[in-house]
Formats: C-alpha cells, sequence, structure tokens
C-alpha cells in the first residue's frame, strides 16, 4: 500500500497523478473532495495553473472545481522558467515531481501576489488582468457579461441577476454571491459590493482580502465573513468566523475590529455594532446542495423532454445513452418503432457522465474509439443533431458523423480547427453527388477555446426543397449554404465519431450524450426549442 503523503501538495498531485493517468474514480471523487473542502488546497492549484501553463491542458477536466481556463486571451504572458515542465510530464516518478511542485509552490507563496508580464516590443492597450475563476453556479442569470464554471473573471464589473455563484480568487479567498447582486472586482486581492449577498472564506494564505461596501474598508484578518448590501440604505458586516478589521474610506488606521458572532451596520461616517446573523449568508454547504439538486431538476426535466422527442415519427435514429446494454456496448435506437438492427455498437470508448450526474454519455479518447449503426435508410431531406463535449488534446479535424460508402449520397460531417482564412474551416458538412466533385459546405466558424471545453449542440440540416444546407450552434443559425445538388443521402451506415479511411487522425476526442437523425429539414424555431428545452 503506498503511504498517505505527508503534505498537501504532495496529495494533490497523487490525486491529480492518480485521476488522469490510471482513470481512477476514486481519486477524482477526493480530488474534487479536497477541493471543494480546503480553501488552501484550491488556492495552491489557482496559483499553480497560472504559472504553469504547461499543466493546464493535462488537467483539464469538468469535475475538477478549481481548474482555470488556458485559453482566455487576457492572461498575460509568462517567462519561461527553467523548472517549467514539459507538456506531458505524468511519466516523471511521483517523487520527484511531487519534490517539484513542492519546491515551485513553496516559491510562489513567498512571492508578492502579481503574476509577471513579458515586455512587449509593439505597445498595445493591456486586456483586463484576471484576478478570479468561477468555480460553480447554481441557476444563475446575469446582468451583462455572463460567466460559467471554469470562467477566468477579470478586474470589473460583476452583475447577477439570480442564483449562487463562487469565485475563488487568484490569491485563494472564494466569495460566494447570492444574486441579486454586483460587484466590482478590483484585484486578485479584493472586490468592492455595490449590492448583494455575500460570503467571503480567506484562507491563511489569503489573509488581508478585502470587501469594500458603503465606503468602508472590512480586511480580512482569517477568516469567514459576509457582507449584507441588499437593501440600498442599509449595508452590514457580519463575521461568522474569525477577525475582520474595519477602515473608513482611505484611512489606514483601524475604526473598528469585529470577531465570531459580531456584525455592524455602516454608515456614511459610522458604524453601529450588532450581533451577527450568519445563517442568512450562503456557505460552500448550500452551494453543493443547491447545485445537487438544481442538476436533479434538470435531469428530470430532460428524461421527460427526451419521452416526447422519441415519439417524433421523423426520427430515424435517436440514441440517448441512457437506454442500452453498458456491458455489451449496445445503444438503444429511441426512435419510434425503430429496427433494433440499427442500434448503436460502441467499439472502444467508455461510459461517462453527460451533462448532469446521473446522465451517461459515451466518451471517446482513441484513435479506434467509435460507434457504428446500421440505418439501413435513403433520405432527401435531414437533420443531424448532437450534444458532444470536446477534449482539448483534440485533433484539428473531428468526425462527427459519416456514411462510409463510397458512393453518391455518401456524407461526413466534421469540426475542423483550420485557420479561419482555410477552406472547410470550422463546422463541415461533405457531400457526394451523383456527378463532380464531392460537395464541402463550410460554415466558416468552429468553436472558440472556451465552446470546445464545455458542453454544446451541434446540427446541420439538408434541404433540398430550399437547396440549401445550415449549420447550428447551441440552437442558434451559423451558416446558410447554398445547395443545388439533389442526391439523397444514402444512410446505409453510420460511423460516428471516426474516420478511417486515411492515417490522419480525424476521430473525436470528447464525449457524446445525445444524437439525433431526423427524415427532415428542422427550421430555425423547431433547432431552437429542441436545444433551449433540458
Amino acid at each position: 500500500m503506498n503511504p498517505e503523503p505527508s503534505t498537501l501538495a504532495a496529495r494533490l498531485l497523487q490525486l491529480l497523478h492518480a485521476s488522469r493517468e490510471e482513470r481512477d474514480a476514486q481519486a477524482r471523487t477526493a480530488l474534487n473532495e479536497l477541493l471543494l473542502r480546503d480553501a488552501a488546497a484550491r488556492a495552491l492549484m489557482a496559483r499553480l495553473l497560472v504559472d504553469e501553463q504547461a499543466l493546464v491542458s493535462e488537467l483539464r477536466d469538468e469535475s475538477i472545481v478549481a481548474i482555470l481556463d488556458e485559453h482566455s486571451p487576457a492572461m498575460p504572458s509568462l517567462p519561461v522558467r527553467s523548472s517549467q515542465l514539459p507538456a506531458r510530464w505524468w511519466p516523471v516518478p511521483l517523487a520527484a515531481a511531487a519534490a517539484f511542485l513542492i519546491t515551485s509552490l513553496g516559491f510562489w507563496l513567498w512571492q508578492p501576489a502579481v503574476i509577471p508580464v513579458v515586455e512587449n516590443k509593439v505597445a498595445a492597450a493591456p486586456a483586463p488582468a484576471n484576478v478570479a475563476v468561477v468555480t460553480q453556479t447554481v441557476e444563475a442569470k446575469w446582468k451583462g457579461a455572463a460567466f460559467k464554471a471554469d470562467d477566468r473573471v477579470p478586474v470589473g464589473r460583476l452583475a447577477l441577476a439570480s442564483g449562487l455563484v463562487r469565485l475563488q480568487f487568484l490569491c485563494g479567498a472564494t466569495v460566494i454571491i447570492e444574486g441579486p447582486a454586483e460587484l466590482e472586482l478590483t484585484s486578485e486581492r479584493g472586490a468592492e459590493v455595490h449590492s448583494g449577498l455575500v460570503t467571503a472564506i480567506v484562507p491563511p494564505v489569503a489573509e488581508g482580502f478585502t470587501l469594500v461596501a458603503a465606503g468602508w474598508r472590512a480586511v480580512d484578518r482569517g477568516t469567514v465573513f459576509g457582507i449584507d448590501a441588499r437593501s440600498p440604505d442599509r449595508t452590514e458586516v457580519h463575521v461568522i468566523e474569525g477577525k475582520v478589521d474595519l477602515h473608513h474610506g482611505s484611512d489606514a488606521s483601524v475604526r473598528s475590529t469585529l470577531t465570531t458572532g459580531q456584525a455592524a451596520r455602516l454608515t456614511a461616517q459610522t458604524l453601529v455594532e450588532q450581533p451577527a446573523a450568519s445563517a442568512r449568508f450562503p456557505r460552500e454547504s448550500e452551494v453543493i446542495d443547491r447545485a445537487a439538486s438544481a442538476d436533479r431538476r434538470q435531469l428530470e426535466a430532460w428524461q421527460a423532454h427526451s419521452e416526447v422527442l422519441a415519439a417524433d415519427p421523423s426520427l430515424v435514429l435517436y440514441l440517448d445513452f441512457e437506454s442500452a446494454d453498458h456491458d455489451r456496448g449496445v445503444i438503444r435506437n429511441r426512435a419510434s418503432g425503430a429496427d433494433p438492427r440499427t442500434d448503436g455498437t460502441l467499439i472502444g470508448g467508455e461510459w461517462t457522465q453527460g451533462r448532469w450526474p446521473g446522465k451517461r454519455a459515451v466518451a471517446l479518447q482513441r484513435a479506434g474509439d467509435l460507434i457504428r449503426t446500421q440505418l439501413r435508410s435513403e433520405l432527401d431531406a435531414a437533420t443531424f443533431m448532437m450534444s458532444v463535449r470536446f477534449e482539448p488534446s483534440a485533433p484539428a479535424e473531428q468526425t462527427l458523423l459519416l456514411s462510409p460508402d463510397v458512393r453518391p449520397g455518401q456524407v461526413y460531417w466534421l469540426l475542423s480547427r483550420r485557420a479561419p482564412n482555410v477552406p472547410n474551416h470550422g463546422l463541415v458538412f461533405i457531400k457526394t453527388p451523383e456527378q463532380g466533385e464531392d460537395l464541402r459546405l463550410a460554415a466558416g466558424r468552429g468553436l472558440t477555446p472556451q465552446e470546445r471545453e464545455q458542453w454544446v449542440n451541434l446540427a446541420v440540416v439538408h434541404d433540398p426543397a430550399a437547396q440549401r444546407v445550415r449549420h447550428y450552434l447551441n440552437g442558434e443559425l451559423v451558416k446558410e449554404l447554398p445547395m443545388l445538388d439533389a442526391t439523397p443521402l444514402r444512410l446505409r451506415e453510420l460511423v460516428i465519431g471516426n474516420w478511417g479511411y486515411t492515417r490522419q487522425p480525424r476521430n473525436l476526442v470528447g464525449r457524446i450524450d445525445e444524437l439525433a437523425v431526423f427524415n427532415r429539414a428542422l427550421n430555425d424555431a423547431e433547432i431552437r426549442a429542441l436545444v433551449t428545452s433540458p
């Protein structure tokens, strides 16, 4: 049995290695729990991932709650250090890697909380610095700029209309916001609260974290405290645990110190002390419980929607990855009256979690992973829809779906990450006509770095009556292209998530949790309705 690591840094590294390389579900759960309950662990992870860019692509996983987005254009460039790791570092012996991590973290924790920036020869207006990352949202609705889990948040205004949001500041402090609320993020060590209910959970590494409200500065001295600014004429500071110093305006002197169980109502020049009302402030456990409840509601709503969708008479293929023989890898075609011979077969791949806890999906990772089905169909009009989440390590071209028959009526649907000025960029639909060369109908719009790492809904409509092919992303029309060919689509067999004709890797690397093929051309409103339903 391996000995239990004696340091937090080594423990983090061990769990990351086991969950990423060994696909150890227990290790992944343990990592999630450690990051959820231990603010110091989140601070170490945040600082590690901000500074060591080589690690980010290896650690991206929707279930690791403290991971940052590697693709933010606002992230300043960092000088390469001799200690920086190569892109694939996990094969390094664990002891050596742990020693590196401990040494690096020790260096970071003794440095000022400033990220070094490489000077550019050409002066340019700097983008706002990222100071926090969204680690969880619960039924969040935004006013203005919207954020999702794993998004970085720059200096500036953050306005939440309703719901709960948990932010991890780069200094290590966690802030839970309950809407309606409006904050101004000022640095990685603080923010100004204009309205709303805010809880700050501050580990020792982030001591000095400051929230400004009603002209007063509440400076943490190792604590959990809250700001209640829900009423425009009444702002209060409540110390749930620990100690907070209160300063008026820019005055450096401490006007008052509040400790556990104490609170103060803030006025323009004075403060009125009162007992703390700790129960009114959202805490970590409440975020977790409300998130779990929201996930259950979404799953139940999707299940009801799925029953209605399966009854649509125009469906020829509907794989929801729930109705399946998971041991044999057989995925039932839930289209009404479907022949069992049209069921899908998973070749390679793994069963995993879909869009919500409790929702099944298939993970395709290796070059040979795919889903195969025999539709034995010939369609004039058709609509293809897929709910998918890509991995950052995916090839530049990824096969979504194709009919492998090399003859007229063959179709090939893919996502290309080539440069925008290269033909066939973005979402591409290729069709083999009766005569002439293949028709290559490209949207010219792919996925942003953020979209490539979250669940998206992709759709393409083959509409010979309108002589059009239409590409959709998350229910919105991306591109409509002319298509003068009337050759029907011959879908004798479908291969999902792979391409087998060349050595160039074009396999899908990611997860699929829903796929539908209709024998008609759905219109914009129908596509939008299907996507906005759970």
